[in-house]
């Protein structure tokens, strides 16, 4: 993954954070929890030691209590806002966020480069008296070995998207490009099966622009945009291959009725502490603009899809192993 990219997910993924537990400013915390939103090394790292989203979510809640009471300033637990649940629509709601001065000084590097997740741990605790110096000290990490660890491999990057071929079966239905992205979750491979096998979530996870749900069912969604005087609707399939979850994307009208146009293979595997989800997308040009953007276009605009749609899993297991859909 690029420096850019990286930044731009982390960033994200710290953003959507802080929405979620409805802070007015990005916080130094914030930048720690997209971090492992991110599913990158550290987070794997992480996520191996028992610190997932679940838990350093509470300790950042716990830390701000903490440092309320420390100026003697005592809030309620019932005065508390409630967190927002995670979903694709809230991640991308228009709302500016400001970066607090903490989390501004790691953003602008006037603690240490930032440009790999390990990078931006290690200037996320450059001193025992970071917000997330204290958070991991709380989850019981050791964090002068921590950071020993990371700055042995501090220049190494979150990979990112990358070309796979595509199967046969799939070009000849007309899949003409695949990328694969790995993802780390900190959560059981069970849970995140729930999460991507659930037609009724479907939306809360993947892209659907402003498409409307019109059926939904067994397997199934069908979903409808207009643009102008055209009617598109889409078809989205799940199939089970072995222990792989595949969502096809089918086109049901227009000039393109009956054409296959998007399918999405997740595999999980449980790994110490959590799962490693890969994705794999099979996508196709329709028409000769489609055909000249896609190759110029198409690498970041899905690359970064993939990944913001993964993030969005992790908030997902994160809300569903708390409990806060109850």
């Amino acid at each position: 993954m690029s420096t850019c990219t990286h930044i731009w997910t982390w960033l994200s993924a710290a953003r959507s954070e802080a929405l979620l537990a409805r802070h007015p400013r990005i916080e130094e915390t914030d930048l720690l929890l997209g971090l492992l939103a991110q599913g990158g090394p550290v987070a794997r790292t992480l996520g191996a030691a028992g610190v997932g989203l679940v838990r350093a979510r509470s300790a950042a809640t716990d830390l701000d209590d903490a440092d309320l009471a420390g100026a003697n300033i005592a809030v309620p637990r019932g005065l508390r806002p409630r967190r927002l649940l995670m979903s694709l629509a809230a991640v991308q709601a228009n709302v500016d966020l400001d970066l607090a001065p903490g989390a501004e000084d790691v953003v602008f590097e006037r603690r240490g480069r930032v440009r790999s997740d390990r990078q931006a741990l290690l200037a996320l605790t450059a001193g025992p008296r970071t917000a997330s110096s204290r958070l991991l000290d709380r989850l019981g990490v050791d964090v002068p070995e921590l950071r020993r660890r990371l700055r042995a491999r501090a220049r190494e990057r979150v990979a990112g998207a990358r070309a796979v071929p595509v199967p046969q079966d799939l070009r000849r239905e007309g899949m003409e490009r695949a990328w694969r992205l790995d993802h780390f979750v900190c959560a059981p491979p069970e849970v995140l099966r729930g999460i991507l096998t659930d037609p009724d979530r479907l939306g809360q996870w993947m892209e659907l622009g402003t498409d409307v749900v019109v059926e939904s069912g067994a397997g199934r969604v069908v979903t409808e945009w207009h643009r102008g005087r055209r009617t598109v609707r889409l078809r989205h399939s799940l199939t089970c291959e072995g222990q792989s979850v595949v969502w096809r994307e089918e086109v049901l009208t227009g000039r393109w009725a009956g054409r296959l146009s998007t399918v999405r293979r997740i595999d999980l595997e449980g790994v110490d502490g959590g799962t490693l989800v890969r994705l794999t997308l099979l996508t196709r040009a329709f028409g000769l603009l489609g055909r000249v953007l896609a190759p110029v276009f198409g690498n970041l605009r899905w690359g970064f899809g993939m990944r913001q749609q993964l993030m969005v899993v992790a908030g997902l297991a994160a809300d569903d192993l708390a409990d806060l859909r109850r």
